[in-house]
């Protein structure tokens, strides 16, 4: 079992216990991490980012707080699509190195994305009021789902959307963005899972 694959159960366990995921499919999730390295165990973990990315975004590391470092902050020379600087931290988890992972936080509208440790972030372009395109900065080495949603206010719900497969080579993303219901700043997360590991990108939707 691979460092990305532990840590992911120790998140799943985690999400559980902070009564945002059920435990039923929670324990046959880990089995499936545990036991299969391939693409169905990825598209099991699409279902779940599915679910709780519409809560934390690419916050999902909070599942493990306390099994964390931290590095300081340090500028990266890509801007976020809002025009303003970004930061990346790397976080390592303190029994599994191997598993790190870095958080891009946007100076204007905070959390942005959450990468494998190296892996640049993505780009957004939000093009006009309800299609976002997503360009990776390398393609996917192997076939992979995408899912997406918008993270709730307060206790209001918010459907999200099930994985849907993408193919090996994928170097760009095209998504509708969900109509708005609810008055407030709403923000819409997307998680890719691939070749076992993960990236989570969320942006504000504004107006």
């Amino acid at each position: 079992m691979t460092p990305a694959r532990t840590a992911q159960m120790w998140m799943v366990r985690a999400a559980v216990a902070a009564g945002d995921y059920p435990a039923r499919p929670a324990e046959a999730l880990v089995a499936r991490l545990a036991d299969d390295p391939t693409g169905d165990a990825d598209r099991a973990l699409g279902r779940f980012l599915a679910a709780v990315l519409c809560l934390r975004g690419p916050d999902v590391h909070g599942y493990l707080a306390g099994r964390l470092g931290y590095s300081p902050e340090r500028p990266v020379p890509q801007r976020h699509h809002c025009g303003r600087h970004l930061l990346v931290v790397r976080m390592e988890p303190h029994e599994l190195p191997a598993a790190a992972r870095d958080f891009y936080v946007c100076e204007r509208c905070g959390p942005a994305v959450t990468t494998p440790a190296d892996v640049p972030a993505p780009e957004v372009a939000l093009e006009g009021p309800g299609t976002a395109r997503i360009t990776l900065r390398c393609p996917t080495p192997a076939a992979g789902w995408v899912a997406a949603g918008m993270q709730p206010i307060g206790r209001h719900p918010e459907p999200h959307d099930p994985p849907r497969r993408v193919p090996a080579g994928t170097t760009e993303l095209t998504l509708r963005l969900p109509e708005r219901k609810a008055l407030g700043l709403r923000r819409f997360a997307v998680a890719l899972v691939c070749a076992g590991d993960f990236v989570v990108v969320q942006f504000p939707l504004e107006g």
